[in-house]
């Protein structure tokens, strides 16, 4: 694991991981980095708010859903977006898959435990969407990296230590 501050042949430096890959900066951003994040003056406070509302206006669609009038009268219109957004269906789509898979998750057949929708399942690495899971299914499958040789190991160890 890469430490802060590491600096790269090339002159770059490491500041963080995004999202399980290195993120790595020039020197001028790594000091702009550390300077707002170790001195958070009340004047950098609000020159930085002012830039967020703006980023959030610009952007309010796509990522300020509670902002949005719509989304706080209709939950459906606030799903509806996060469901385009994050995997290209529609709220329609998606209850068209729940209502063909019984209402149930896709593994354990139950309904979500935890009160919350079923998690939209999907490879990461082609972005296809396998079906929807129940909380624990969703985080147990990617517990397992989603490797088909993780999960044979873990039955035949089940298998072998369990009645």
């Amino acid at each position: 694991m890469l430490k802060r501050g590491t600096i790269r042949d090339d002159g770059k430096i490491f500041w963080s991981y995004d999202h399980g890959r290195e993120y790595w900066v020039s020197p001028e951003r790594f000091k702009f980095n550390q300077d707002r994040n170790g001195k958070w003056a009340k004047e950098n406070r609000i020159v930085n708010l002012e830039n967020a509302k703006k980023w959030n206006r610009e952007n309010r669609e796509k990522y300020n859903l509670n902002k949005s009038r719509s989304a706080k009268k209709n939950p459906h219109v606030c799903k509806n977006i996060q469901l385009k957004n994050k995997f290209g269906i529609t709220l329609e789509q998606y209850n068209e898959m729940l209502e063909s898979q019984g209402g149930v998750c896709a593994i354990c057949k139950q309904s979500c435990g935890t009160g919350k929708s079923l998690a939209v399942d999907h490879c990461h690495k082609t972005k296809k969407i396998r079906g929807l899971l129940c909380q624990h299914c969703n985080t147990g499958f990617g517990q397992f990296r989603e490797n088909r040789e993780y999960l044979i190991s873990a039955i035949a160890y089940h298998d072998k230590f369990c009645c």
